[in-house]
């Protein structure tokens, strides 16, 4: 898959901005920098999928925990959640249904998000499969469910005439976000988990992980690489490992 990024911030996408419903809760965000819990070392280390990004990547990586979120059956797509419509046809993944934690690794030197996590278990990965792109156009990546694109495709209906989740809704909450890890109610309160795309716009590879027995253990979006090259970090394919 040929991949691409290039340098934008959610701050300078959203200038500018329409006015918001007055229902979007004032989560004062901005003042969340970097965003999520930082992990202690030993959380980092019990969590098999967070040791084996580490272990890939040349760069320092501090982990941050965004919360849980409960995904439906049916897989999830790795999305701009700004801009996808289900007109877009990407493909659904196949992960496990439940309680996921979105966990972000950022890089230390920069404090951009480099990879973006769903975690379904603890275990240590061994291999897994290069499994979608994320298309960004707007500096934003995140994952839905069924249940979630569904409550995106509601929302214009919701918001009303010329009104949209770019400059109707969302842009309240991180529109002054520099880095941008949460999980975020839609106009119907359903929640999404969203991340800021490291550099920018461009297209990104989604991985996921599987343990030494099949199990998926995590689904990431790398945005940032793993060496001074440029070289996507990607696992070793189950068939060949």
């Amino acid at each position: 898959m040929i991949r691409f990024s290039c340098l934008l911030t959610v701050t300078a996408l959203l200038a500018g901005a329409g006015e918001a419903q007055e229902a979007v809760p004032d989560a004062l965000l901005a003042e969340q920098q970097p965003p999520g819990a930082e992990m202690s070392p030993a959380e980092v280390a019990q969590t098999g999928s967070l040791g084996w990004l580490q272990a890939q990547s040349d760069f320092a990586l501090e982990f941050r925990d965004a919360g849980r979120i409960t995904l439906a059956p049916g897989g999830v797509i790795a999305v701009d959640p700004l801009t996808w419509s289900d007109a877009w046809d990407l493909p659904w993944i196949e992960v496990p249904a439940g309680e996921a934690r979105f966990l972000l690794a950022l890089d230390q030197d920069e404090g951009r998000v480099s990879k973006a996590l769903l975690v379904f278990s603890d275990a240590a990965p061994t291999c897994g499969d290069d499994v979608a792109t994320i298309p960004v156009d707007t500096g934003l990546a995140g994952f839905f469910d069924r249940s979630m694109a569904a409550a995106v495709t509601r929302s214009a209906g919701i918001l009303g005439p010329e009104k949209d989740l770019y400059n109707g809704w969302f842009d309240r909450m991180i529109g002054e976000v520099w880095v941008v890890g949460h999980i975020l109610p839609l106009p119907d309160k359903t929640l999404i988990p969203i991340a800021s795309s490291g550099w920018g716009d461009g297209g990104y590879p989604v991985a996921r992980l599987r343990s030494a027995t099949g199990e998926t253990v995590a689904l990431f979006a790398d945005f940032m690489g793993k060496n001074a090259e440029g070289d996507w970090l990607l696992p070793p394919d189950c068939g060949t490992s």
